[in-house]
């Protein structure tokens, strides 16, 4: 006979109500500190507008998918027990489930991509517009070429050192292993590199912050006797008339700062480089070679995020938060997605039993 569940039933709601019981007071009955303020703080000069997540729809939300996520667990590990077929293939709804978060994200992407506001006196906004020195396609060209030629000349290495590798099969032709496995690393190694910068551009239309070279490119005209313009917070502008054939895109990309999607890539190519080797690759000379060109891996993500401010694109924010991005996105999508096992070479293997030394 099963064990009757309802004293833990009890005691989790007696545990839950113990916490939720002092939040909800806190939250309809307390009431904050009244601090002081100071009369020139911008930041506190804002004009006030509707949020676009409420306290219930976020709770919704998450309550939501968390809750289906569990159920569709506990129904897949049933059917695995009673050896039910299923018809729809494991993981699509998942996937799909996925799929309508990521619509939703651009959709909010979307609908709040709006024209932030200046202040006056800001003097952030105010730098020399600087033509950028590590573009786009050469950074994500040296990003995929440096650890694609890494994937396959370690995965080439160590196939060549197994006596029997196995061999893949793709539409009836025979593909060597390593082949194989160089195709999925380098798989994985994208489709991170995509959704980092997918989560990068995301945040970028929806929080609108202005480069540091905002002021020189827009050059925006105002009347600060506007209403809307009253509080030195300037919310009625346009930008000056320019005959400059790339002035459209300009427009457009000085409302893109935050955060820095070439920090974010630069990091996450180097973090994933860097721990890929350290699982994969076989030194049997110095060790200090593979850390030195791990080393290097990093100060070239360094050197791409300090570009970005030196020029003028971002602030050092922007690029702090697309460091942090990018090194979790690579740990992430090496060692959960990838899951790499490490190979020792035979030189650090124990040496058999018979023999070692007997000690006397």
């Amino acid at each position: 006979m099963a064990k009757d569940k309802k004293w833990q039933l009890l005691l989790d709601i007696f545990v839950l109500a113990c916490v939720g019981v002092p939040l909800l007071a806190l939250t309809q009955w307390a009431y904050p500190f009244e601090r002081g303020f100071f009369v020139h703080d911008d930041s506190i000069r804002l004009p006030f507008m509707q949020q676009t997540v409420t306290e219930a729809a976020l709770g919704l939300v998450g309550f939501a998918l968390n809750i289906a996520t569990v159920s569709n667990h506990i129904q897949g590990k049933s059917r695995e027990n009673e050896n039910v077929e299923e018809d729809v293939p494991r993981g699509s709804k998942p996937s799909e489930a996925a799929l309508g978060l990521i619509g939703f994200a651009l959709n909010i992407a979307i609908v709040s991509n709006h024209s932030w506001f200046i202040f006056i006196h800001d003097d952030s906004i105010r730098l020399p517009f600087m033509q950028q020195s590590v573009t786009e396609a050469a950074l994500g060209l040296v990003g995929f070429a440096l650890n694609i030629a890494t994937i396959l000349i370690i995965e080439y290495l160590q196939n060549r050192r197994e006596k029997n590798p196995n061999q893949k099969y793709l539409f009836g032709f025979t593909v060597p292993a390593w082949v194989w496995q160089s195709y999925s690393t380098i798989r994985t190694f994208a489709f991170g590199a995509v959704c980092q910068q997918l989560l990068s551009n995301l945040t970028k239309y929806v929080v609108g912050r202005l480069r540091p070279h905002f002021m020189d490119v827009c050059r925006p005209e105002y009347n600060e006797t506007l209403p809307a313009n009253a509080l030195g917070y300037i919310q009625v502008y346009t930008c000056a008339t320019r005959t400059d054939p790339a002035y459209q895109s300009y427009l457009k990309d000085m409302r893109l700062s935050f955060f820095s999607a070439h920090s974010s890539f630069a990091m996450y190519a180097a973090v994933f480089f860097i721990v890929y080797i350290q699982f994969k690759g076989r030194w049997r000379g110095s060790k200090l070679l593979r850390h030195a060109i791990q080393f290097f891996a990093l100060m070239g993500a360094w050197y791409v995020g300090m570009t970005r401010v030196v020029e003028n694109f971002h602030h050092w924010s922007d690029v702090a938060v697309g460091f942090i991005n990018g090194a979790i996105f690579g740990f992430l999508v090496v060692i959960y997605i990838l899951k790499p096992t490490k190979r020792l070479p035979i030189t650090w293997q124990d040496a058999p039993a018979s023999t070692l030394p007997v000690a006397r």
